[in-house]
């Protein structure tokens, strides 16, 4: 079971849904879309290039010995 996700990660999960939907729903009602595969391809690829730009955050928590970087279990 992995752990709860912060507001952070949260946030940036939420951006990157956002960016999918607003593209395929742009690519789909251009009246040049002829092909439904098309807004799928776009939209991908625009997550790709959204995560290669702004990778996942990595978030820390504090521990007596100092920062730790969370991990998903």
């Amino acid at each position: 079971m992995s752990r709860p996700l912060t507001q952070i990660e949260l946030n940036h999960e939420e951006n990157r849904q956002n960016l999918w939907v607003k593209v395929w729903l742009t690519i789909a009602g251009d009246d040049t879309c002829g092909d439904i595969d098309i807004p799928t391809k776009w939209a991908d690829q625009a997550l790709k290039d959204y995560d290669e730009r702004f990778p996942k955050p990595e978030v820390y928590e504090e521990t007596q010995c100092g920062f730790i970087k969370k991990e998903d279990k």
